[in-house]
């Protein structure tokens, strides 16, 4: 198997699309999303990690509130970062909240 360091980013989320429909496929309890695409329809790929945290807010399983997490990403988040980094928020949990 290549190292990752000698992959294209293409070819490391070509790899990371195929193990997630192996995943959905071996375990049909889990829900894959392919949250870098998600973000790039928010506006940049960049954002994939806030569209993750924004499905996890979407199950209702965290501990803390919405709010909360909204008031730590407008404190973490540059401010020319924060509309594509909420819009992927949004998106993601109205996705997961859609189905969970």
């Amino acid at each position: 198997m290549p190292s990752l360091l000698h992959l294209s980013l293409q070819e490391v989320l070509i790899m990371t699309r195929w193990l997630c429909f192996f995943e959905c496929t071996l375990c049909p309890g889990i829900l894959c999303f392919d949250f870098t695409e998600l973000a790039e329809e928010a506006g940049a790929y960049r954002a994939a990690n806030v569209a993750m945290l924004g499905a996890a807010a979407g199950t209702g399983v965290l501990p803390f509130s919405e709010d909360n997490l909204q008031a730590v990403l407008d404190a973490e988040i540059p401010e020319k970062y924060r509309a594509v980094n909420k819009a992927a928020f949004e998106r993601a949990r109205k996705l997961i909240s859609g189905i969970s």
